[in-house]
């Protein structure tokens, strides 16, 4: 199985969902987004934020060019492409795709999960970027026309022959409270900085912890947490104290559920196994629906590989028309929406 999809998906939204399928889109389904929105890297036909279907990504273009998305309909299996979204103008401008590119040498599956669907706005009118300046990168944004914000130069004004030498940050993520998040790392310390996206104050420091007490709370908010709690198991949440997690070896076969708080939550030792406590199917990717009754999941068995769903309380798993082969190139979950 393709490691690209154990590692990928994120957080759930909270759009009304009926049955296991979802509605379909109308734009066209077999084919490659308009000329205008691969080109320029402006909106796609398809209406922002996407809603309807799976939302997936291909990985396979890591120039940060363009964010390459598409929304599938759960019900039917038809992928609808929203390629070159975010394109940036500049050349020296890349997209931030990975959280190795936000400054992370080191981030769990769950972790993966939730921050790339972060790495969006809520609004879906940015995504977090980086530009080089003279060997040094600076953090900020790229909006749908292209154009990059540079939050490292706002913040740090007028450079000075006497001054602090240039410092390296990198673009973290958004929060649903309209913050920005950028990572700076220096011979002494590391840290991860909040500003408002307006820049109207100074920025604060968000986190001086690991990247392992670093994770993202239900209502998709980063949270700071303690060390004695294992955020990087949630892979997404069903409500404020309801999360869903995997066991995360190298090849899962359990889906869990707890409604301990992530605070303390001990990895998951008191979670509910939705599978057979016998299961050796591999699976991966867990994705909640919008309405938060049903955990999406990758399996590969004899007959099929692709998305089966199960509901939140347990049950039976059952397949749906989302297969490995229909998925092509875009094989990252982002959500489903």
């Amino acid at each position: 199985m393709n490691r690209r999809l154990i590692a990928a998906v994120a957080l759930a939204v909270t759009v009304p969902l009926a049955a296991a399928g979802c509605g379909g889109s109308d734009g066209d389904t077999s084919g490659p987004a308009s000329t205008s929105a691969r080109s320029r890297g402006s909106a796609p036909d398809i209406a922002l934020p996407p809603t309807g279907g799976l939302l997936v990504e291909d990985l396979s273009n890591h120039d940060g060019t363009g964010r390459r998305l598409a929304l599938v309909d759960v019900q039917t299996g038809k992928l609808t492409r929203i390629d070159a979204l975010f394109r940036p103008k500049d050349p020296e401008v890349k997209l931030v795709t990975t959280p190795a590119g936000a400054g992370f040498s080191y981030a769990s599956d769950a972790f993966n999960d939730q921050w790339r669907r972060n790495s969006i706005s809520a609004d879906w009118t940015k995504a977090v970027a980086v530009r080089d300046q003279d060997g040094v990168s600076h953090a900020g944004w790229v909006d749908r026309d292209g154009e990059f914000t540079d939050v490292t130069a706002k913040l740090s004004g007028p450079t000075s022959d006497f001054g602090r030498a240039p410092v390296s940050q990198q673009a973290v993520t958004f929060d649903r409270d309209g913050n920005f998040y950028f990572s700076e790392t220096t011979s002494m310390a590391r840290k991860v900085m909040r500003v408002d996206i307006g820049l109207t104050k100074p920025p604060t420091v968000f986190s001086t912890k690991s990247i392992s007490e670093f994770s993202w709370d239900s209502a998709g908010n980063p949270v700071d947490f303690d060390s004695e709690s294992c955020p990087g198991h949630v892979a997404a949440w069903i409500d404020a104290d309801t999360s869903v997690y995997g066991d995360w070896a190298y090849i899962p076969h359990q889906i869990y559920t707890t409604r301990t708080p992530l605070r303390g939550l001990g990895c998951g030792k008191d979670g509910r196994p939705l599978l057979p406590a016998d299961n050796e199917t591999k699976i991966g990717s867990f994705v909640v629906s919008p309405d938060r009754t049903q955990i999406l999941f990758y399996a590969d068995v004899s007959d099929f590989k692709g998305m089966f769903v199960i509901p939140a309380t347990g049950g039976a798993p059952k397949r749906t028309a989302v297969s490995w082969e229909g998925l092509g190139d875009y094989t990252t979950i982002v959500g489903w929406v």
